[in-house]
């Protein structure tokens, strides 16, 4: 049975390599008279300068964090957090899971005057410090 093409061993020829040429060549460098790579300095990276990255203030200073038992405020039974502010012309209002979330919010989006509820008496507690009064 005569053998196919394709399980014929590939004929082992050298890889045609590009010869250096004894003048300056833009992928190869510059070279000298023998054909050999110049020896270079790489240039030295300049360490960068840092960002002065400001600490964000501390949101719980002027956190105003108010308990409130009404049910039409927090319709999602998982969000205890309820934040209420003013954007430009519209009104926002927002649900959080906890409170850190609610923090996250302010500090990104900048927000300065908001109102803020909550459903959980615990959780007055934890964040102002002092024991929450009902509204």
């Amino acid at each position: 049975m005569p053998k196919k093409a394709s399980m014929t061993p590939a004929s082992k020829q050298p890889k045609k390599t590009r010869m250096p040429k004894a003048e300056t060549d833009q992928s190869w460098g510059k070279l000298t008279k023998s054909g050999t790579r110049a020896v270079t300095t790489t240039p030295t990276k300049t360490p960068r300068q840092k960002k002065d990255t400001k600490t964000p203030t501390s949101i719980q200073q002027g956190c105003n964090l108010k308990f409130s038992n009404d049910l039409e405020k927090f319709p999602y039974h998982g969000f205890p957090v309820r934040l209420e502010y003013k954007d430009g012309n519209d009104k926002k209002t927002c649900w959080f899971q906890c409170y850190n979330h609610f923090e996250k919010h302010i500090t990104r989006y900048k927000v300065t005057q908001y109102e803020a509820f909550t459903n959980d008496v615990a959780l007055v507690g934890e964040v102002t410090g002092t024991k929450s009064k009902r509204v």
